[in-house]
């Protein structure tokens, strides 16, 4: 596990009384509590966060009415005059009932009279001047009142005395999202929290040669080298994402060697958009690339939690490709703002999604009858694509008696000897076989499980090593057969009477001969 570092930003959304609601929590609370302590509850919280209230104001409550208002123990009563010009300074606060009226000397009742108004005239749902003025308000709270540390739990409590509140959101890692912070009157309140989290899902498909059927997306594939493979990047929104005023969303995609990016065939989707290129940017990086929009809010208008951003790309596998369960891995993580805040800045990230490419390699060792290695061959190795034989590779080094086929996947192959290694050699038939491996398609961290060659024509057995992603056969070469030529020792024995029995001819003749002279 990554150490997690502590990072604190704050969050929000205002409510003057218990029974508004603000865009990202939900407030429930006592109808008429008069004790001078109130317990407060936040649901859905998340583990490694702590949750401060911060008390802006004390005072009596009852019926979801504070009155008898004095300045709570935490605000910065030193910069009231800063918290008036901020609140001037903007038009949505400007505009309140009597906020042009306050001053640094303004009491804290007159401020409680002005916050009140914040609700006037708007629906449940429209808090942009309560989100303002919670903004403002974190920006001069001095101290804590009190706190909860989750931990790994989904709930935090903590008592306060009745007042009115800040409760904001820290974190202790850049893993997760804040809320949005809350002002509530106390009693008894409470609060549920919206889910911020998002989420990366990544996936790659495989492609059955033979039939040119593609798979499903899923998390390996096997590939021969020089295949392009495509990947798949899947990125969710926060349930709270409309809150945002602006939001910043980054694919980072990290190749192993054996990959090579194709930028060209990137496409992007938004909900049912198809993004145009202009509204993000990729960068190369040294080993792969980031997909970037500033601001998805105004690159994709009208987008909304239960909408999906997708990436989709290809990459080549190529030459420096690993081989076997090794494999060619390929993550990717995803980076995107988490804190609601007007003006609020900072970025969460997903943990690394993993996908794997595998390939293999082929040896054919050449023998002879005995056994020995036998140089002197030639051998092309044909596959299977959509029902033709396409040559993958041919060997023509004569001076080698064992061949690599290196950067296979998965499927029907044909070894043919196109050259055996002399003329006194017979041509050994066609070898047909198929490669079948068995990989994860369903993990977070793909094995490859087997490896192995089954031959379906020919003479040969392969061993496999799926570690290594090694396929390993000898092949067999026999001399031609001598077969009985005319010829040899009878022919020269009858040549040697042939001559005998000439040469007594001619002896005789001539004896005939001078007789009879």
């Amino acid at each position: 596990m990554k150490k997690m570092k502590r990072t604190a930003a704050i969050a929000a959304a205002a409510v003057m009384a218990v029974s508004a609601m603000v865009a990202t929590a939900t407030i429930t609370g006592s109808a008429s509590a008069t004790t001078a302590k109130s317990t407060v509850s936040i649901e859905n919280a998340k583990a490694r966060h702590t949750y401060y209230a911060y008390q802006v104001f004390k005072g009596t409550y009852s019926n979801g009415i504070l009155s008898n208002v004095t300045w709570g123990d935490s605000i910065d009563t030193s910069k009231l005059g800063d918290i008036v010009a901020d609140i001037q300074a903007d038009a949505d606060l400007n505009a309140l009932t009597g906020a042009s009226a306050l001053t640094a000397s303004s009491s804290a009742q007159d401020f409680a009279d002005v916050f009140a108004t914040i609700t006037n005239g708007k629906s449940t749902t429209d808090y942009t001047a309560a989100d303002k003025l919670a903004a403002i308000l974190s920006n001069y709270m001095s101290s804590s009142y009190a706190s909860v540390d989750t931990h790994g739990g989904t709930t935090a409590s903590f008592d306060v005395e009745n007042g009115y509140y800040l409760f904001v959101d820290t974190s202790y890692d850049s893993f997760t999202t804040l809320s949005k912070h809350i002002l509530a009157v106390e009693g008894d309140i409470n609060i549920t929290l919206k889910q911020g989290e998002v989420s990366l899902e990544k996936k790659v498909k495989d492609v059955n040669d033979k039939t040119g059927v593609t798979s499903d997306w899923q998390d390996a594939a096997d590939m021969d080298i020089g295949d392009k493979v495509e990947f798949k990047l899947t990125g969710t929104l926060p349930q709270d994402y409309a809150v945002y005023d602006s939001y910043q969303y980054k694919f980072t995609d990290t190749f192993s060697d054996g990959l090579t990016f194709d930028e060209t065939s990137v496409e992007v989707t938004a909900g049912t958009v198809t993004v145009d290129p202009a509204e993000y940017t990729i960068t190369k990086t040294a080993n792969g690339f980031e997909l970037k929009f500033n601001n998805l809010k105004t690159a994709v208008p009208g987008l909304t939690s239960a909408d999906k951003v997708v990436v989709t790309y290809k990459a080549t596998l190529n030459a420096n490709a690993q081989i076997g369960a090794t494999g060619n891995p390929n993550t990717a993580n995803l980076e995107y703002s988490n804190n609601p805040n007007k003006g609020g800045s900072g970025t969460a990230k997903t943990l690394d999604d993993k996908v794997i490419v595998f390939t293999y390699k082929t040896i054919v060792n050449k023998v002879d009858e005995n056994g020995y290695p036998l140089e002197g061959a030639n051998f092309t190795l044909s596959k299977n694509v959509n029902g033709s034989w396409v040559v993958v590779k041919e060997i023509t080094d004569v001076n080698k008696d064992a061949f690599e086929f290196t950067g296979l996947d998965a499927g029907d192959y044909k070894l043919e000897e196109t050259k055996t290694p002399t003329p006194e050699y017979n041509k050994i038939d066609d070898i047909l076989f198929t490669i079948t491996a068995d990989y994860d398609i369903d993990a977070a961290d793909p094995k490859l499980n087997d490896l192995s060659a089954n031959v379906t024509g020919g003479k040969a057995s392969f061993n496999a090593n799926a570690t290594d992603g090694i396929l390993t056969t000898d092949v067999e070469n026999k001399k031609g057969s001598q077969l009985p030529e005319t010829g040899g020792i009878g022919t020269k024995i009858f040549y040697a009477t042939g001559a005998s029995i000439a040469l007594g001819a001619g002896v005789l003749l001539i004896t005939k001969k001078r007789k009879k002279d």
